[in-house]
């Protein structure tokens, strides 16, 4: 498809635009709204699949509750599946929340991290380096006995 030129397009508000150059405005605007389709369905889904894990977690834990007063001998590893549904659904609510409300742009630094378009991404870096900083930590506590 032919490129239209955009220096000679003159007003748009008087209607004069050539066929070539409207049926072009009308594939972006198209784009566009696809675009934004996807996005709006994206984050949905993402709420969406977030409640019913916070859902899932509420479930197990009246279960575990109810099941804790006829038996109290119930290992305590249950607690942590119920806990591994209530991290990731967290995890992906504070990604979606950081994604809508980015920071805003700072004169960039040769010191300063740059961080990506996904949060969630630099959310994992982060504990990485944190977590090899103690590792590291206790490595060199366990050499010097």
């Amino acid at each position: 498809m032919a490129e239209a030129d955009n220096s000679n397009l003159g007003d748009l508000s008087d209607g004069d635009l050539r066929a070539d150059v409207s049926k072009s405005v009308d594939l972006g605007l198209e784009e566009q709204k696809h675009r934004f389709s996807t996005e709006q369905t994206l984050f949905s889904s993402a709420i969406g699949f977030a409640v019913l894990l916070y859902m899932t977690a509420i479930v197990m834990g009246a279960v575990l509750v109810f099941s804790l007063q006829k038996d109290p001998k119930i290992h305590w590893h249950v607690s942590l599946l119920i806990a591994s549904f209530i991290v990731p659904p967290t995890v992906i609510m504070v990604s979606l929340i950081r994604a809508v409300y980015k920071k805003p742009e700072k004169a960039s630094s040769k010191d300063e991290t740059q961080e990506s378009a996904l949060p969630t991404l630099d959310l994992v870096k982060d504990f990485a380096k944190e977590v090899s900083k103690e590792m590291a930590k206790e490595v060199a506590k366990l050499t010097k006995h």
